[in-house]
């Protein structure tokens, strides 16, 4: 059953990952944002999730010792309702408080200080997907990578579709 929750959640996590065409479309009807404007929301969305990656992941996971589990369901929630606003937001500003709740980053790794002997560190990095072969007896690794990676062209395959359909169907209710 783990199994099942952490490729369900890293299924859709590879979601969130393909809106990116079909938030730009939402942002330049529903603001009128220019090129620009987009490239501004996107820098500050990029920063946002360099800065959780390099700052807030090791504070979660070496000092405050969250476990790596809680770590990427919590992102995936508050990635949700960065979703969630973006989707239901009215004012553009808003849209900047969406990119600040973006965790992709955070629930797509984990990070570990390991140490190596006279207070020196390494930080190791696992993906999720490492997080699910650790579920798995060590023969059997390979055939979560490769269900991961069928899931993850799947995803591709029926977001872009979906999307789009849901785009072109909402354009004349709810631009």
């Amino acid at each position: 059953m783990l199994i099942l929750v952490f490729l369900a959640s890293f299924m859709s996590l590879c979601l969130c990952l393909n809106t990116g065409d079909y938030d730009y479309l939402m942002t330049r009807l529903k603001f009128g944002w220019t090129a620009k404007d987009w490239g501004n929301y996107l820098t500050a969305q990029r920063v946002t999730r360099v800065v959780s990656l390099l700052l807030l992941l090791p504070f979660l996971s070496s000092i405050l010792r969250v476990s790596d589990t809680v770590i990427i369901i919590s992102g995936l929630v508050i990635t949700a309702l960065s979703y969630t606003v973006m989707c239901l937001t009215q004012k553009a500003s808003l849209m900047y408080l969406a990119a600040l709740l973006q965790m992709n980053s955070v629930t797509t790794v984990s990070i570990r200080l390991v140490g190596l002997g006279d207070d020196t560190f390494i930080m190791k990095f696992n993906s999720s997907r490492s997080q699910l072969s650790k579920l798995v007896d060590p023969g059997e690794s390979g055939k979560i990578f490769s269900v991961v990676g069928i899931g993850q062209s799947v995803m591709a395959l029926v977001s872009h579709s979906t999307f789009g359909a849901v785009y072109r169907l909402s354009l004349g209710t709810r631009p």
